[in-house]
């Protein structure tokens, strides 16, 4: 049986408690960071949501006995699903953890098909423990390092079925260092609402405001160290620039149109650099930054659709 504190993270988003916070905080703060506060707001205006989703959780996900929760070294991840099908490893954003993808681990059309398996990130969740001395932003190299002992477990246990990484947000701008990092261990990719081109992935004003003293001790520890991981990722997404040519898994990239928090370009740029990957865009003109949440039946058929390709490739 897994036990686990229910808590919904939504990536990139703040929760409640923040909402409040802010809310409440007075002018000053709202003048100090008004960039920000819009990006909060714009979290605090999906309330419902978090609401719905954290009810669903508590009346079919919190006490399951079909979900397992594990350790890989100091990774921790929930699994469910029969190990002998391909296997889909969900990596969420920031700030975020495993039950960003609670609903799909207990979702049975992918079931049906895959096994599924959603991680907390190095430094989130209950992969902090081993760091929680260091509130560094950990390199996409060493998270990838870190990562991969599951995934070579996964390997080992499914006699060597496929892996398909899905990310979303931060976690579909970490998936593919880890494809280029450990090209024998993943088969394809999903990137849904990820930032993937350096000249996109600059912090924005509002990072660089959070990253003040006074504002960042307003913010808390958990947006403290989101906005820790974002100021880098230029750097991040630039040391794979030369590399894109490299990934020839099947990768599907999905982005919302009205994202507000990831540039849109994003999609372009994948499409003229993932240039020996079998690569499928698809733009949702009317989607933003919460796919996994708000267009659950449209990512789920994408995913079912990665799978077979996935497959096809493994007979050819």
């Amino acid at each position: 049986m897994l036990t686990v504190t229910p808590r919904i993270v939504l990536s990139t988003y703040s929760q409640r408690p923040l909402c409040a916070l802010l809310a409440t905080a007075g002018r000053v703060k709202r003048m100090l960071v008004p960039g920000l506060m819009a990006c909060v707001f714009a979290g605090c205006s999906v309330q419902n949501l978090f609401e719905e989703e954290q009810r669903y959780f508590d009346e079919h996900i919190k006490d399951s006995p079909k979900l397992v929760s594990a350790m890989q070294n100091d990774l921790h991840y929930v699994r469910a699903g029969d190990p002998a099908r391909p296997i889909l490893v969900f990596i969420h954003g920031t700030p975020g953890d495993w039950t960003f993808a609670a609903r799909y681990l207990v979702e049975q059309r992918l079931l049906a098909r895959a096994q599924v398996v959603s991680i907390d990130r190095p430094g989130w969740g209950k992969s902090q423990t081993a760091l929680s001395e260091n509130p560094r932003a950990i390199s996409f190299a060493e998270q990838a390092r870190r990562i991969e002992p599951l995934l070579s477990h996964l390997k080992n246990v499914s006699s060597e079925q496929p892996i398909i990484l899905v990310g979303h947000s931060m976690g579909a701008s970490l998936a593919p260092r880890i494809v280029l990092d450990y090209p024998d261990l993943v088969d394809g990719m999903v990137l849904i609402a990820g930032a993937l081109d350096p000249n996109l992935g600059k912090p924005r004003w509002y990072n660089l405001a959070a990253s003040m003293g006074v504002v960042s001790w307003f913010l808390g520890n958990e947006m403290r160290h989101a906005n820790r991981e974002i100021m880098p990722m230029h750097d991040e997404l630039a040391a794979l620039a030369e590399r894109w040519a490299d990934i020839e898994v099947p990768v599907t990239v999905i982005q919302g149109m009205q994202d507000g928090l990831v540039d849109p370009g994003n999609a372009d740029y994948a499409k003229r650099v993932l240039t020996n990957a079998e690569l499928e865009v698809i733009r949702m003109p009317e989607a933003g930054h919460l796919i996994p949440w708000q267009h659950r039946d449209l990512l789920v058929d994408q995913l079912l659709d990665v799978v077979q390709r996935v497959e096809s490739v493994a007979v050819d």
